[in-house]
C-alpha cells in the first residue's frame, strides 16, 4: 500500500484549514471509539435497570 501524498503548498489557506480540521476530527472520533462504546453500554445497563429487560 502506497501512503497518501498531500501537497499542502496548492491548497489555499482555506483548504489548508478545512483539511486540517478533517484530519483532527478523524482522529478524536477514532480516539473516542472505545468511550463512546462504553457509554452505550452503561446506558443500555441503566435503562434496563430503570425500565426492566424487554426481552
Amino acid at each position: 500500500m502506497r501512503p497518501l501524498l498531500i501537497d499542502l503548498e496548492v491548497l489555499t489557506p482555506g483548504e489548508q484549514r478545512d483539511l486540517a480540521n478533517a484530519l483532527l476530527r478523524a482522529a478524536w472520533s477514532a480516539a473516542m471509539e472505545g468511550t463512546r462504546i462504553m457509554l452505550l453500554d452503561l446506558f443500555v445497563e441503566v435503562d434496563e435497570s430503570v425500565h426492566g429487560d424487554t426481552t
